[in-house]
């Protein structure tokens, strides 16, 4: 057994080609949501910016304050997407972090996933070879290592962890009240 398999000889074959199909997909899709979600947050804040001639956070409050029912609903739906998406990026970022702890490889894993993924301008794979200076079928065995101890962090430990958390904040709330 290899040293870099630890977590991932937890799952069976099946499940483990589950999570590796999930986790890329996840990854697939995280580029263009955290770009969406900065661009909305501009738009967002530059329209009412020009609209009330002030700063950001002026124009947000200055809107909130008119009581104006339908410009309050519109911006409260737009404030509550960029927040629900900026949930799911700080939830990943919180994921790769603990990627790069993984004790087998997790730097390298944390590497490959933010030069593949994360980055503005994502790297080629001839790019992200030679910068961490991999063969071509060590750089495949380990990216696939990689997609899968991403998901298996998302989905057997950030996400419930932080479903536990959620819980007890929750339980908390209900005892004060």
């Amino acid at each position: 057994m290899e040293p870099s398999s630890g977590i991932l000889h937890q799952l069976d074959i099946s499940k483990n080609k589950a999570v590796y199909h999930n986790a890329k997909l996840l990854l697939r899709i995280y580029a263009s949501a955290v770009w969406n979600t900065r661009d909305a947050v501009d738009e967002l804040l530059c329209s009412y910016s020009e609209t009330y001639q002030s700063s950001d956070i002026a124009a947000l409050e200055c809107l909130v304050t008119m009581h104006d029912g339908n410009s309050v609903k519109q911006l409260e739906n737009k404030l509550r997407c960029v927040a629900q998406n900026k949930i799911i990026i700080d939830i990943v970022e919180r994921n790769m972090l603990h990627v790069r702890e993984y004790p087998f490889h997790g730097e390298l894993y944390y590497d490959i996933l933010n030069k593949s993924y994360f980055v503005k301008y994502p790297y080629t794979e001839s790019e992200i070879m030679d910068s961490l200076n991999l063969s071509r079928s060590t750089y495949y065995r380990r990216r696939k290592d990689a997609i899968t101890t991403f998901g298996v962090s998302m989905w057997g430990y950030i996400l419930p962890n932080l479903w536990r958390e959620i819980k007890s904040i929750g339980e908390t709330f209900l005892r004060q009240n």
